[in-house]
């Protein structure tokens, strides 16, 4: 969990491009169903969490960063 933190640290831009998707594709779910507005906020954050995991994982090409201690 940590690491999603530090990403979103080093590049503000993609968690603002997360949020906003997210924002949007929330306001889209509320204006189609009347569920009520919890359930369009959580599949907001789920959206921008896996936005930001992809372009990660992306962005990392398959590197370890992990400290082998060497």
């Amino acid at each position: 969990m940590r690491s999603i933190v530090d990403f979103y640290r080093r590049n503000p831009l993609v968690l603002v491009l997360a949020l906003v998707v997210g924002l949007g594709v929330s306001l889209l779910t509320a204006v189609a169903g009347s569920g009520g507005i919890l359930g369009p906020i959580i599949l907001a954050l789920a959206i921008g969490l896996l936005v930001g995991l992809g372009v990660a994982a992306a962005r990392s090409g398959g590197r370890d960063d992990g400290d082998d201690g060497v």
